[in-house]
């Protein structure tokens, strides 16, 4: 069932808590482009599905933190990255690449060891 969210391609069921969006292609992260080869794929029953990897994730909250000063949308980009596998290099050059100084990624960076849960 459509969201009824005008102009988006957000669709959820009520048995499922969460929503699917279709983006259109190419997707975007801030200035980086990604083509549906360098997404991530799932195996499913009916096929594969493309999805966003994790760091492409990250990428889009900073976007969105960045464009919009969202500190909400930072603080989601934390909590992926600190619960899921992250690409720091690739992470480190979409920082520089979006014109942010290497302190911002070293800030971030701090923030998700921050939020990692300790295991003792």
């Amino acid at each position: 069932m459509h969201t009824g969210v005008p102009r988006t391609s957000q669709f959820s069921h009520p048995l499922i808590e969460w929503y699917v969006e279709f983006s259109p292609t190419p997707i975007s992260f801030g200035h980086l482009y990604v083509t549906h080869e360098q997404c991530a794929v799932i195996e499913l029953p009916a096929g594969k599905l493309r999805i966003v990897t994790p760091t492409q994730s990250v990428m889009d909250r900073l976007a969105a933190a960045i464009v919009w000063n969202d500190a909400q949308s930072r603080e989601q980009a934390i909590l992926v990255a600190a619960k899921q596998e992250i690409d720091w290099m690739e992470l480190q050059m979409w920082f520089a690449n979006e014109g942010e100084v290497n302190e911002e990624f070293e800030r971030f960076r701090k923030a998700v060891e921050l939020a990692r849960p300790q295991h003792n």
